[in-house]
């Protein structure tokens, strides 16, 4: 799983390439094709709350275990998917800061950066065709890296293409119940505003209703969520830490059952003689 594989050609949104490029070069400090290039900053601008001193020690745990993770790595991608709220930018970004040498990318906070505008407002705006196919521009785009961690929007997956795209890496599926994610969705957009695909609800504040529309959108995406190659359980008890060391865990075990070519040669060389 080491050599990325090639993903089918994009087709750009006319007069946005070139956009793309400049603002993923401006906001990475940089621009280069994926092999050898270490991009130096996050593209989104969303950070994670410094460790308050009670978690120092176990932030110690996490760190220790992202570094560890990060040497066998070896700079491929990864990308989170899931679905909305389930905690992919703020854990993301925590877990990328784990792996110490890894960037934080968020597709979502990318987008709003090219168009000026928030994501609700490119939905009202254009529908969500529209988006889809800008979304898939921006991950065309971000392939490009490596050591990044990529925070991916909920119906990224909905799209043929963008399943192939993120072959170039490993996908983590968080998977978060839709009544655990209710209460952040309306707490989130109580100060941003109601979400594109919850605006048809009678009362976006009622907690049923919108784990009700949840449960629809998840249906319908779950085997393509479950199409990842590692699937994070994570429930409302569970602490961003805590969060950051099943994502580790699954990665380290993803691993272990799927060493790169020259660990297999490598053990298969120092079997013992029959």
């Amino acid at each position: 799983f080491f050599s990325p594989q090639a993903a089918p050609g994009t087709t750009y949104l006319a007069g946005m390439r070139g956009a793309l490029l400049l603002s993923l070069a401006a906001l990475c400090g940089a621009f280069a094709p994926q092999r050898g290039f270490k991009p130096q900053a996050a593209l989104s601008t969303r950070r994670a709350a410094p460790a308050a001193r009670g978690k120092v020690q176990m932030m110690s745990a996490v760190t220790e275990q992202g570094r560890a993770l990060s040497e066998k790595l070896k700079g491929v991608p990864v990308y989170l998917v899931g679905m909305m709220g389930s905690g992919k930018s703020t854990v993301g970004n925590i877990f990328a800061k784990s792996l110490g040498s890894y960037s934080f990318v968020d597709t979502d906070a990318t987008i709003e950066q090219l168009t000026g505008g928030s994501v609700a407002d490119f939905f009202k705006e254009n529908g969500e065709a529209e988006f889809r196919k800008l979304e898939s521009a921006v991950l065309g785009q971000v392939m490009a890296f490596v050591r990044t961690v990529v925070s991916t929007g909920g119906g990224i997956v909905t799209v043929d293409e963008n399943l192939s795209k993120m072959q170039s890496g490993i996908v983590v599926y968080l998977d978060v119940p839709p009544e655990v994610i209710a209460p952040r969705i309306i707490a989130a957009d109580g100060r941003s505003g109601v979400r594109p695909l919850l605006a048809d609800l009678d009362d976006p504040a009622d907690p049923g209703q919108v784990a009700g529309k949840l449960g629809q959108l998840l249906e319908a995406r779950q085997a393509r969520y479950e199409a990842a190659d590692v699937t994070v359980s994570l429930g409302a008890g569970d602490a961003l830490d805590d969060c950051v060391l099943k994502i580790i865990s699954g990665l380290e075990a993803f691993i272990g059952s799927n060493p790169p070519k020259w660990q297999q040669w490598k053990d298969k060389a120092t079997l013992p003689a029959q």
